[in-house]
């Protein structure tokens, strides 16, 4: 079966690179460069490209020269500031603590459902930098239960 012969003219989408502007709040949603496969010297680009003029995560790419033999040093520089894991745990759980702590000002039973979606994201992002629910049970839950209504509990 031949193909029409009437050209049809495609849009691809333009996709914005997301770029990182050095809250840790973004890291997890920014970083995911380690098994990037291109060039050195292209992924220095890259994270150039990445990182917001003016931010401390782009005023640590502007630090090295743009050469492939630094790199890693970069990468390890953006891990480095934001990317440690103990950095990552103190703030997803001062996270989680403030909203107790609004809950508990607000003297409602339970958090709304916005609140309640933040606290299943700061929750999933403990669980995917390797905090999981059996090493902060004791601590965390009850605090968190304070605040979900029982239905959901």
């Amino acid at each position: 079966m031949p193909f029409p012969t009437s050209r049809r003219k495609l849009r691809l989408l333009k996709t914005e690179l997301k770029q990182f502007s050095g809250e840790i709040k973004d890291w997890l949603g920014f970083w995911n460069h380690d098994d990037m496969d291109m060039p050195e010297e292209d992924k220095f680009r890259y994270l150039i490209e990445a990182t917001v003029k003016g931010s401390r995560a782009r005023e640590i790419v502007d630090s090295f020269p743009p050469t492939a033999a630094n790199c890693f040093n970069v990468i390890d520089s953006l891990k480095t500031g934001f990317g440690r894991k103990e950095l990552l745990i103190e703030f997803y759980v001062r996270e989680l603590l403030g909203l107790v702590v609004k809950n508990a000002k607000s003297r409602k039973r339970g958090l709304g459902t916005p609140q309640l979606r933040k606290l299943e994201s700061y929750l999933r992002a403990l669980e995917s930098i390797g905090m999981t629910s059996d090493k902060y049970a004791a601590t965390l839950c009850p605090l968190m239960e304070s605040c979900t209504p029982a239905k959901i509990c």
